[in-house]
């Protein structure tokens, strides 16, 4: 995206009264893009902008738009002239504000993805804001990651790679003896998402969200699981159903001890 088009989206929409501040987020905020990245814009708002005037202000920059895309949060989709993708996402205020107090002040973890938009937070690039209010959040929620937010990641994911009933290793081993190979890749991918964010709870680091994750790991952990990189592949790349069920168990096994030696360390 070139730098007119990415001032003039944010010149246009921080004229509007409902606007209070457009961010740049996703890899682009955090310097981790590559060639294939997007752009990840935030409208942050107190009322709700009309489709209409979105559409006014997008379609003076982009090639195609797909207007109010509602499969995740609200968004418009687009391309703009030069061929840059752009995802344009709205967000009210207080609701976001409210998210983030009950995750990083609460403890409130969830299966996976726990404290993303903590992260997304803390790296977003303002390029307008009214009255500081992204700053003032941003300032306000970059404390040291709260052990009443670790250990409740820990206890609401760690026993999904274990061996609770619901277990994912236990889904996965069944699937595979029934040859449902759909629902092991859906159940792996589960297994995953628990598995990354008690590392990152462990570790004391906002989650970076669902990309680039082993090298993120890699590069920013202190803490890693036994042949952490080794056993990944193992699991993703499996040369046969009992390497899979290997691969999982010392998986569970190398994650659970790493907490149980690091909870120790920190009492």
């Amino acid at each position: 995206m070139s730098t007119q088009s990415l001032n003039s989206l944010t010149e246009a929409f921080g004229q509007l009264p409902e606007v209070l501040a457009v961010v740049l987020g996703g890899s682009r905020a955090s310097d981790s893009n590559d060639a294939l990245s997007d752009f990840d814009l935030y409208i942050y708002c107190e009322s709700p902008i009309s489709r209409q005037v979105r559409k006014q202000i997008i379609s003076e920059h982009c090639a195609y738009l797909e207007l109010a895309n509602r499969f995740w949060e609200e968004e418009d989709d687009f391309v703009l002239n030069d061929g840059t993708v752009v995802e344009l996402i709205y967000r009210q205020m207080d609701e976001f504000a409210q998210g983030i107090d009950a995750t990083v002040r609460q403890g409130q973890a969830t299966v996976g993805y726990s404290t993303c938009f903590w992260f997304s937070l803390l790296n977003a690039k303002v390029l307008y804001e009214r009255g500081e209010c992204i700053s003032q959040l941003q300032q306000k929620y970059r404390v040291v990651y709260p052990s009443i937010l670790r250990q409740s990641i820990i206890d609401k994911n760690l026993p999904l790679l274990l061996s609770v009933i619901p277990a994912y290793p236990d889904q996965i081993n069944k699937a595979v003896q029934r040859g449902d190979r759909v629902s092991v890749q859906h159940r792996i991918t589960a297994y995953l998402a628990s598995y990354f964010d008690v590392l990152f709870a462990v570790n004391e680091l906002p989650h970076p969200g669902e990309k680039r994750l082993l090298s993120f790991a890699l590069q920013h952990c202190q803490h890693l699981p036994v042949e952490f990189e080794a056993s990944l592949c193992k699991l993703l790349s499996p040369k046969s159903d009992d390497e899979l069920s290997s691969a999982l168990r010392f998986m569970s096994e190398q994650i659970e001890t790493l907490v149980l030696s690091q909870m120790k360390d920190m009492k």
